[in-house]
């Protein structure tokens, strides 16, 4: 296959996975708004659902990397911590995010997790980022800020609760990227997200209450959680890591910068959300700053 075929297929592969992830967050609103179950239920359900595809597909295709994670302890630590602190928390609280406010402002507010890195990473190394790290944090935090503000400076236009669920999601989100990197480094991809989501599934059934109270559900909620857990969530990822292969981390990255818009637009269609001209600057200044930080690496 040619060079510029490869980067074709690559490319497609990641834009599609980035519209499939934009959508989950619409899924999972409908899923929560018509059912009436809570965050944690659907976490739960998507966690251990989609975290049991990515090991059997891991067993299929490379059976050896599946439990090589589990002869270290100290690998096997820091895979249960990155279980709670990271894929658990990141899934639960852009649930909860959703649950206050809606798909897209959960989205766009998540999207801001590669400033906190940026800013972490230079607070660690003690070295200072250049104009262009500096404008795109300032445009992530000024679209967050239309965001939630509708441009008013007196009023949010979400609730408070919805304003800190969604940092608190931008957090987990920035710590769940970095994180698993050496883990994924050793073991492959499929393995570590595939346990961390699995296991996470399984905490939240034995340590909530909440999971054990499931309502009952129509077809159109059955349809959703399944394209939530099998299409939103494994073959979704899938389909990342197999164009980020071939375009490489951080062209895929880029690429992803389509997430955030993906979920406002669908939001608007199908759900009907208001988003007013200050909400559409504010996603867009937040996009442009994620791509901004992303070139410049």
């Amino acid at each position: 296959m040619s060079e510029a075929r490869l980067h074709r297929d690559g490319t497609i592969s990641v834009v599609i996975a980035a519209t499939l992830w934009g959508s989950t967050g619409v899924s999972a609103q409908y899923l929560l708004e018509t059912t009436h179950s809570s965050p944690v239920t659907v976490t739960m359900l998507r966690m251990g659902l989609a975290g049991s595809l990515l090991l059997v597909s891991g067993a299929l295709r490379e059976r050896g990397k599946l439990l090589a994670v589990f002869t270290s302890l100290r690998d096997v630590l820091s895979l249960l911590f990155f279980t709670v602190v990271g894929a658990t928390a990141v899934q639960l609280t852009f649930l909860f995010t959703v649950a206050a406010s809606d798909a897209a402002t959960a989205t766009v507010l998540q999207f801001t997790s590669p400033a906190i890195v940026m800013v972490a990473s230079c607070l660690l190394t003690r070295r200072m980022p250049g104009w262009r790290m500096i404008l795109a944090v300032c445009l992530a935090i000024a679209g967050a800020f239309l965001l939630v503000t509708h441009g008013s400076f007196t009023a949010l236009r979400i609730s408070r609760t919805a304003l800190i669920w969604g940092l608190i999601s931008a957090l987990a989100a920035a710590f769940y990227v970095t994180w698993p990197v050496s883990l994924i480094r050793r073991y492959g991809a499929i393995p570590v997200v595939g346990w961390s989501l699995f296991t996470g599934g399984v905490l939240l059934f034995i340590l909530s209450p909440d999971v054990r109270v499931i309502h009952p559900w129509g077809l159109p909620a059955i349809l959703s959680a399944g394209y939530l857990i099998v299409v939103g969530t494994a073959v979704t990822f899938c389909l990342y890591l197999s164009g980020a292969r071939k375009i490489g981390s951080v062209r895929a990255s880029a690429v992803c910068c389509i997430e955030p818009l993906v979920s406002a637009v669908l939001s608007v269609l199908l759900l009907h959300i208001v988003f007013g001209p200050a909400d559409w600057a504010g996603t867009l200044m937040v996009l442009l700053a994620v791509a901004m930080m992303t070139g410049s690496d």
